[in-house]
Formats: C-alpha cells, structure tokens, sequence
C-alpha cells in the first residue's frame, strides 16, 4: 500500500512537468548523456529515459516498485525496450552494456558499495556508469522541506517530503556524503560533477 501511494503521487508528480528540479536540472543533464548506445536504467522508475532515445535503441530498465514498471510498460511497447521488476543491488539482466544510469536512487538504499560494484560489474569496456545523487550542500535544504517527521537522524530522515512542484510525498532520505560515494569508486577511474544546486554525478569509466 506504501508503494502504491508514493508511485502514484511520484507519478502524479512527473506529468505536472512543474517539477522544476527535475524539469529544469535532471532531465536535460540526462538527454545530454544519453548516446546510442546499449542502455541499463537501474531503478528506472517510469522510465523517463526512454524519451531521449534513438530510434530503436537497445534500453533495460529495472526498478522494485511494481507500479512504475506497469506504467513504464503501458508507455513503452517496442521490441527494443525492456522492464523488470527488482531491487537494487540484483540486476535482473545478464547482459553488459555500454551505458548504466543510477539517476537519485542511492537516497532510497541504506549500503551503496555493492550496488556499485555490481553495477560497475555490468559494463562494457570502455563502458560508463552514470551515478546522479544529491550533493553535500542538498541535505539542509531537503531536510526543511520535509514535514509529518517520523525518523530522523544525522544519517537520514523520513516523513512527507515536498517536491519541486509543490506535491508532498512519503519516504525517506539517506544522505549519503560525497566523500562515502568516492570511497566506493576510489579504485575506478571517474569525473564528477555538480550541477542543478543539489546534484552531484559521478561519471565512472570501466577502462
């Protein structure tokens, strides 16, 4: 029932288009990356990324809440696009690919070093693993934007978070610090970029 609710406002949410983080800094930062290339979207939610692609264009998609994948399947029927359900750090494909996006999923998981490694795992020489998640200067900004508080800590918080849009959704937020990211890719060669006033992305190469 949880998941039911968050899908539905999370969904509720990207087709206002008033969510002006997403509209303004990550969508556009995301269209950029995109190439065409053999595409894994871990924890893909609806799917936005599958509206930047080339035309038939190989793309995997993944996430464990059940209601984003039936959505993404409705929107998306073509050969070349595919979706499962699973929870991150599994990979639900056996394939490598060339592109991997983790765009703001890391918040939701409490470890980060497996699902790295086992993303990093999954790429092609040469390959890139895109990691989108919010920046060190974010988390006071997101923590006053949270009401109906039901945890806190100095390592998360949860209760009703409001949106760019103005929509207030249910979950909870694991600040993990950029300096604990880049501990987990110490030994991968990687770019890292803020951008949006509360993204990081770190560009990892699989040289």
């Amino acid at each position: 029932m949880e998941n039911e609710k968050y899908a539905k406002l999370w969904i509720q949410n990207i087709e206002s288009k008033k969510d002006f983080y997403h509209e303004d800094y990550l969508h556009p930062f995301l269209k950029k990356f995109i190439t065409n290339a053999k595409i894994l979207d871990a924890g893909c939610g609806i799917g936005i990324i599958t509206n930047y692609l080339k035309p038939n264009q190989i793309y995997f998609g993944f996430d464990q809440i059940e209601e984003f994948i039936n959505y993404a399947k409705r929107k998306n029927n073509a050969q070349n696009i595919k979706f499962k359900i699973e929870s991150l750090p599994k990979i639900p494909f056996p394939e490598k690919f060339d592109i991997i996006i983790c765009s703001m999923v890391i918040h939701h998981l409490e470890e980060i070093e497996d699902t790295i490694n086992n993303l990093s795992k999954k790429l092609k020489k040469d390959g890139t693993l895109l990691l989108i998640h919010f920046n060190n200067e974010s988390e006071i900004l997101l923590r006053n934007t949270v009401s109906n508080v039901k945890f806190s800590d100095e390592k998360s918080i949860e209760g009703n978070v409001e949106l760019g849009s103005g929509i207030k959704i249910p979950t909870k937020i694991i600040f993990h610090k950029e300096k604990e990211i880049e501990k987990a890719i110490e030994k991968q060669s990687f770019e890292k970029e803020h951008f949006g006033k509360i993204f990081v992305a770190y560009k990892i190469k699989n040289n």
